[in-house]
């Protein structure tokens, strides 16, 4: 019998031999570095990231440069304001899942945080009572901070999306 063939001398697809992953083909330049440094330092885990996705540094740091500029990351404030309990929880779960693909571990926690206080999508606009508009509010503010802080680390290492 060959392999791969079965008793009724049907041949069945065989699954590829694995190979180990291959070194990522783009180096990380000197400006990368540092700013793999600093979101290290953040608290992030771009290093893990990178290997649980493609690990290839360049389409990482495109990722990183793609969500920083994500119109999102500047609803909730305004979400908030308009208590606007439902858009405010979908637009946080989509950063939490973002910020947790990208490794950016700060700003991940704080929206599980804030998702979980505002308890899914099951608040109306005038439904959440309002010792959960005050925690909900103060778990805005660290997320708040957190995302000026990503920020603040992708501006001061302004590099090419193209490097």
């Amino acid at each position: 019998m060959y392999r791969g063939e079965t008793e009724g001398g049907n041949r069945k697809a065989l699954p590829a031999e694995r190979t180990e992953p291959e070194e990522a083909e783009s180096e990380i330049s000197a400006e990368g570095e540092d700013l793999m440094e600093s979101l290290n330092v953040w608290g992030a885990r771009p290093e893990e990231a990178m290997r649980k996705s493609i690990d290839d540094w360049d389409y990482y740091q495109k990722m990183l440069f793609r969500f920083s500029r994500n119109p999102l990351l500047s609803e909730a404030d305004v979400l908030y304001l308009a208590r606007d309990w439902k858009e405010l929880y979908r637009c946080v779960h989509e950063i939490r899942g973002s910020a947790g693909m990208l490794g950016l571990m700060p700003l991940y926690r704080a929206a599980k945080e804030l998702t979980g206080l505002l308890g899914g999508q099951r608040y109306e606009a005038e439904e959440l009572p309002e010792e959960r508009i005050c925690e909900v509010r103060k778990s805005l503010n660290d997320f708040d901070r957190e995302r000026d802080r990503f920020l603040a680390i992708m501006q001061q290492h302004r590099i090419s999306e193209a490097s």
